[in-house]
């Protein structure tokens, strides 16, 4: 399954909220409730030596990255940036590979440079972007322009 797939159906399996705030609520719970579950399978090996459910590790990965997925719908954030921005970030942490020095003493600031060179938004398809019929906005944008005003109105 590429990226885009795994788009279409999340966009087809998401709750309908009521507010863009409630929608991005709903993934970060998500999120932590599915890395406790994921958290869970290998305390339950330390403490009570049950042997790891390796099917159910798969899944709960599988479930985070829904999650991930779904907070990049809500707002309008394109998942292969963010992991393009991730590799650079990374790349300027650890130019060769990784190295125990360069984890202890990060260049915080040559840090943020590469994150804020990424774009946030990616405005080129935005406008192609359908929800699904139940949802009660007509494009993308009109659901973007909904989560600018309540992020920045009093």
């Amino acid at each position: 399954m590429n990226l885009q797939d795994f788009k279409e159906s999340v966009i087809r399996t998401m709750a309908e909220l009521d507010s863009p705030w409630h929608d991005n609520l709903h993934m970060v719970l998500g999120l932590v409730t599915e890395s406790g579950e994921l958290a869970d399978a290998f305390k339950k090996e330390l403490a009570y030596h049950k042997e790891i459910d390796w099917t159910n590790v798969k899944e709960e990965l599988g479930d985070l990255l829904w999650y991930v997925m779904g907070m990049c719908i809500v707002n309008g954030w394109d998942l292969e940036d963010i992991l393009q921005t991730n590799s650079d970030k990374l790349k300027a942490r650890y130019p060769e590979k990784f190295d125990t020095d360069f984890a202890n003493n990060r260049d915080l600031k040559k840090e943020r440079k590469v994150l804020e060179g990424a774009s946030t938004i990616n405005l080129v398809d935005i406008n192609s972007f359908r929800f699904p019929d139940q949802l009660e906005f007509e494009s993308g944008e009109e659901y973007l322009k909904r989560v600018y005003d309540i992020m920045y109105s009093e």
